[in-house]
């Protein structure tokens, strides 16, 4: 059948475009100048520059300055030898391999506010060529996959946020990785070795952070300022590390032994599992139980505050080693329970105790309160009292075994306390701040503390 001169036009056009788009996507472009990435002059071909699909290589001496005021992408980023490229603003996408270095020291520079976005799930997403090549972020690096073996001393610097998904290693043996100030690492993968054997990580600066993700993780021994543990399972992996800032443990799992670290800052659980200090348990800073529970087997001595707000803080065997509250203590929801399973240990409170909801639950072992003008809050029942030091009730206390020390107890106005046992205490100030109430409460023998009363109540056999 014979065509038109119309119909073979129409044949050919097809046949460019088809052609045209078979070869979209392919091209491998080479930088031959430095400059931005969006300049078909700086690379050969110069028809174009790199778009997804293609290929882009920057050879050693050359440098990418920047994207050119848009978000770019690659399929595939090598930069060679001394070679360097610049994110410095939008996003900057690989979806196949980035490879910094092949025998210099390449490097990938993220400016603040930019992104670059590795996309690719394969265990070398990105690798490291040559010696000394490094990745700088002072923005937000993301990458889906992970960190193939290769390159001798390779660095990876991070000063923004850098966060790992997906389900490989975040980082081979060779990489040292080192934490900026207030920079955020998150380590989502569900690898659960995250760092390669000889790998190095420095995250003490301050405000930084290190977040690990999988369930089973095995944590880097290191110095960090904040570590934040996101599927708490098994036991500590994390050996002799320091927690300058706030250790946070979340999500759903457990620790059966959290121990062996040492904890200058924070402890702040946060997840709904349990977390078991199987020794005793020394927090240089705050603690805070916001859900969850706490359980210090061997004892707990925080030297800031203790909030609970939520969850559950529950206290072992003290005899191990002491348990002491030196900072203010406050509940307004969950419980605290210094009688977990009948071992009723001794607890020694330091700063204010404030209880404005929640359980307070006290076991039998003599609670000491050795802070001066603090102040006890709330409604609070301990069997065992010892004033060391200076306290004043502000609120409903009341002592059924024993009140006692060399301490003074002050009542506030409209205080009560009620005493259901002895009272051998030394100094009992209940007569200044008007109007309280103190009531002997015990159905046996009571002897009345002699002193001035502003109210006295006297049930069963007080005398």
């Amino acid at each position: 059948m014979k065509k038109t001169t119309k119909q073979l036009w129409t044949i050919l056009s097809a046949t460019v475009a088809l052609l045209a788009a078979m070869n979209c996507g392919a091209t491998t472009y080479t930088a031959v100048t430095s400059g931005a990435w969006n300049v078909a002059a700086n690379w050969s071909p110069s028809t174009g520059y790199p778009v997804a699909g293609d290929t882009a290589i920057i050879p050693t001496g050359k440098a990418i300055t920047g994207l050119g005021g848009a978000s770019q992408a690659c399929a595939t980023l090598t930069i060679q030898g001394t070679g360097s490229v610049t994110v410095d603003v939008n996003t900057l996408t690989v979806s196949g391999v980035t490879t910094i270095g092949s025998s210099g020291a390449a490097t990938l520079t993220i400016a603040s506010g930019a992104t670059f976005a590795s996309t690719s799930t394969s265990s070398g997403a990105y690798v490291f060529g040559g010696t000394g090549s490094s990745i700088v972020n002072n923005g937000t690096f993301t990458c889906s996959g992970g960190n193939g073996s290769g390159g001798t001393t390779p660095t990876f610097q991070n000063n923004g946020t850098a966060t790992f998904t997906g389900s490989q290693q975040e980082f081979n043996s060779a990489v040292a990785v080192t934490q900026g100030a207030n920079a955020t690492l998150n380590l989502n993968s569900s690898s659960t070795s995250p760092f390669g054997g000889s790998s190095t990580l420095t995250a003490s600066a301050s405000g930084n952070t290190v977040s690990y993700g999988a369930s089973g993780v095995n944590i880097k021994a290191a110095t960090y300022y904040n570590l934040t543990i996101g599927s708490p399972s098994g036991t500590w992996t994390g050996g002799a590390s320091t927690i300058a800032g706030t250790l946070t443990i979340g999500g759903t799992g457990s620790y059966a032994n959290l121990s062996g670290m040492t904890l200058s800052g924070n402890l702040a659980v946060t997840g709904s599992g349990t977390i078991t200090a199987n020794a005793s348990l020394a927090v240089g800073g705050n603690v805070t139980v916001s859900s969850g529970v706490l359980y210090a087997q061997y004892g707990i001595n925080v030297t800031g505050t203790t909030t609970v707000s939520g969850g559950t803080l529950q206290l072992g065997n003290q005899s191990s080693g002491s348990g002491t509250f030196s900072g203010d203590f406050s509940i307004s929801s969950g419980t605290f329970n210094s009688g977990y399973g009948g071992q009723n240990d001794a607890v020694a409170f330091g700063g204010n105790l404030t209880v404005s909801g929640g359980a307070f639950s006290a076991g039998t072992g003599v609670h000491t309160f050795s802070g001066s003008g603090k102040t006890i809050t709330g409604t609070v029942s301990i069997p065992n009292v010892t004033m060391s030091g200076s306290y004043a009730n502000a609120g409903a206390l009341t002592v059924t075994t024993a009140l006692a020390g060399s301490g003074t107890l002050t009542q506030n106005a409209n205080a009560t306390l009620n005493i259901g046992g002895t009272s051998a205490i030394s100094n009992l100030a209940a007569s200044a701040n008007t109007p309280n109430t103190v009531a002997y409460t015990g159905s046996g023998a009571q002897t009345v503390k002699a002193t001035t009363y502003d109210n006295l109540t006297v049930s069963g056999n007080a005398v």
